[in-house]
């Protein structure tokens, strides 16, 4: 793949992460001045399990379309797009109902059965949304992904508000509630637009489909479940030692808020990164796939390790301006969350040779290991150290996860980092994270001198990345075969 196709999707999906990151990040700001810590606890563990059911149950059917949308873009796309809309919307029907059921049956008096039905409600929509999205994704439409994205972001702004100051729903189900009423909008909005609906109604249907994708995305449901243990867990952990959703709260906050940052800054890269990785792979072979991989991974550290550095040293600033005193506690868990995000989001490139070699089942083996060892250190550290180690061992377990994954993806695609040009970087953050640490110490706290600050550490890394000739874009090297 050429740099500039490359620079255009990555650029395309870039400005509809940006926006759907600043509109996340100014509802976290607002959740913190809404809702109390201990309430804002209750919501996380709800969503959490949601979260959970929703991975795991819907999730392999997205990452199948992918990956097998160029085979059958040739083969029979109108059978394949029929069978898996079906397939999706019968299992998402039949889980709706079971989840809805199981969550009556705790009643609606309570706060989580509030919360639990409503969100019963939108795992149906909302995975046929993702589903619709996954297909763009597949087809490397970044327009049409990124306006349904900044779509669903901004109605839920909206939504929230109007919930919580006009028909005065002041408790966290105005956040569900908001959440559903996007995911409905953008369906009926997106399923007319796409006119995905008129595949209910052909009779196309192909068992072998399903059972290649199940193969195929069935082991990523162990992946799923694991990623969740290794993300989630902890806060049902600090709820069990914990007396009060208090501390659940603060932690979920602060991870919550560091993951639309970070989290949603490296997917604008993966978004694109994956559709392109499998068409080249398919069109150009392993050689050619291996010097793509290595070139997404050299510009992911490129803009990650510099937005990561960053927010470690403005973290404490941040809170102290940006959010309520209540959630102050938790600004060690936000960067510290954003070193373990990161590092979970640089293993996506480490799984794709496994993906790519249809050999899934390998990394749910090594997750799954990673996942149990994050559940003992958390059981066995934070009656001794506190919620906050929780994030430490998050932090330890992604770094096992990638050093692992990267060791064992080498054996089947050669995935190789420039050590030189990791050194420059490693130098150039250096300069960068001491200018802004300097700067810290003579500005008072306020949103102008957090906005110098990013500015002024903006300005010394491209200063030097320029010098240093480490923009990936600019290395024109040719596609020759790694050593």
């Amino acid at each position: 793949m050429e740099d500039k196709k490359m620079l255009y999707q990555s650029i395309s999906y870039l400005i509809g992460t940006v926006i759907v990151a600043i509109g996340t990040f100014c509802l976290s700001v607002f959740y913190s001045k809404m809702f109390a810590p201990s309430e804002f606890g209750v919501y996380s563990l709800v969503f959490s399990t949601y979260s959970l059911i929703n991975t795991a149950l819907a999730g392999w059917i997205i990452s199948s379309i992918i990956r097998f949308y160029k085979e059958y873009e040739i083969e029979d796309l109108a059978l394949f797009k029929a069978t898996l809309f079906k397939s999706f919307v019968a299992l998402s029907s039949i889980v709706f109902i079971i989840v809805l059921i199981c969550f009556l049956a705790m009643g609606t008096a309570s706060l989580i059965g509030q919360l639990s039905i409503i969100f019963s409600i939108c795992f149906f929509f909302g995975n046929l949304v993702n589903f619709v999205n996954s297909f763009f994704r597949a087809r490397q439409e970044s327009k049409k992904y990124n306006l349904f994205s900044i779509v669903n972001s901004v109605f839920k702004i909206i939504l929230v508000l109007v919930l919580y100051y006009l028909f005065n729903l002041k408790n966290v189900v105005s956040i569900a509630l908001s959440i559903l009423f996007s995911e409905v909008l953008v369906f009926i909005i997106q399923i007319v637009y796409e006119r995905s609906f008129l595949y209910l109604f052909s009779k196309e249907f192909d068992f072998k489909i399903i059972k290649k994708m199940a193969k195929y995305g069935i082991p990523l449901i162990i992946v799923s479940i694991s990623n969740w243990v290794l993300n989630i867990s902890d806060r049902y952990i600090i709820g069990f030692y914990f007396n009060g959703m208090n501390e659940v709260g603060v932690y979920s906050y602060s991870y919550n808020l560091s993951n639309s940052l970070i989290n949603t800054l490296s997917q604008f890269l993966m978004l694109g990164a994956y559709p392109a990785i499998i068409s080249e792979f398919k069109e150009k072979g392993e050689k050619k796939t291996s010097f793509l991989i290595n070139k997404y991974i050299k510009t992911f550290l490129f803009i990650m390790i510099p937005s990561v550095v960053g927010l470690c040293l403005i973290s404490q600033k941040m809170f102290k301006v940006f959010v309520d005193d209540n959630y102050y506690d938790g600004y060690s868990v936000f960067y510290l969350s954003a070193i373990g995000i990161a590092l979970s989001s640089l293993s996506q490139y480490f799984n794709k040779p496994f993906e790519l070699k249809k050999q899934t089942f390998f990394i749910s083996i090594v997750f799954t290991i990673c996942a149990i060892i994050n559940v003992a250190l958390n059981f066995g550290l934070i009656p001794f150290f506190g919620y906050k180690v929780a994030a430490i061992t998050t932090v330890f377990s992604y770094f096992l996860y990638c050093l692992i994954i990267y060791i064992l993806s080498r054996r089947l695609i050669k995935i190789q980092f420039d050590y030189i040009y990791l050194a420059k970087l490693a130098f150039a953050n250096i300069v960068m994270g001491i200018s802004v640490f300097v700067l810290n110490l003579f500005v008072n706290d306020s949103v102008y001198s957090i906005i110098l600050e990013v500015i002024v550490g903006v300005i010394v890394y491209l200063a030097l990345s320029f010098l240093l000739k480490l923009i990936p874009f600019d290395i024109r090297k040719k596609e020759e075969s790694l050593k």
